[in-house]
């Protein structure tokens, strides 16, 4: 199987991407909806470099056997968009959540804690290591940053009572470090002839003074 993101989708308005982007819904064939069909079912994507995502089971879509359609966030999360395996996994319910924002003591503002539970409405589970786009004015980040219990890395969030939260600091920025790219300054004063004074010779007498001195050179001697 391949992955696509939800704009690739044709049967979704604007709208609905918009809706389906912030989200964990995954849409699969048709051909092999059958096999995963049942309440809250929690799917688990993968590849041959070890690279995967979980999210849940939305529906199926009609186009072609082939292509599973993820929000952009999933199909980022990969290097490579094909030979996907396509398997469900047990529904845990998640019982706590580590949360890493963007920037230390952003969760704490006024109003800002309601505009990240509002975020996570679309979201029926959480995968380890994920970020979530928060509606505050500017947009932040809140980083997924454990969950509990931590297997497996996706869990349920929809419809599973308490769920305890823990804010914690904001990572460290790297260093930046500042590496002066290689200028070339023009030369902007007066030129000067370096040695004796001028003296004029035809170009054959120059040509064999060059000779000697690249044939004393070769000898060890000097210019």
């Amino acid at each position: 199987m391949r992955l696509l993101p939800f704009p690739s989708y044709s049967a979704l308005s604007p709208h609905d991407i918009r809706l389906y982007e912030c989200s964990d819904r995954i849409v699969i064939p048709k051909a092999v909806h059958e096999g995963y069909n049942k309440p809250n079912a929690l799917l688990h994507i993968s590849n041959a470099a070890g690279e995967s995502v979980g999210g849940v089971l939305h529906g199926a879509h009609e186009g072609d056997d082939q292509h599973v359609f993820v929000p952009s966030w999933m199909f980022h999360h990969f290097k490579t968009h094909d030979a996907f395996v396509l398997t469900s996994i047990p529904s845990v319910p998640c019982e706590h959540i580590r949360l890493r924002p963007s920037a230390d003591g952003a969760l704490l503002k006024d109003g800002t804690m309601n505009a990240f539970q509002a975020a996570l409405q679309p979201y029926k589970t959480l995968t380890q290591n994920t970020q979530i786009l928060v509606g505050t004015d500017p947009p932040m980040t809140v980083g997924i940053e454990l969950l509990h219990p931590a297997t497996p890395h996706t869990l349920l969030v929809h419809c599973v009572g308490t769920v305890t939260l823990t804010i914690l600091p904001a990572k460290a920025e790297t260093p930046f470090l500042y590496k002066s790219p290689v200028s070339r300054i023009p030369f902007v004063g007066q030129s000067h002839v370096l040695g004796g004074e001028k003296t004029s010779e035809d170009a054959e007498t120059c040509r064999a003074r060059m000779v000697s001195a690249a044939s004393r050179r070769a000898q060890g001697g000097s210019c």
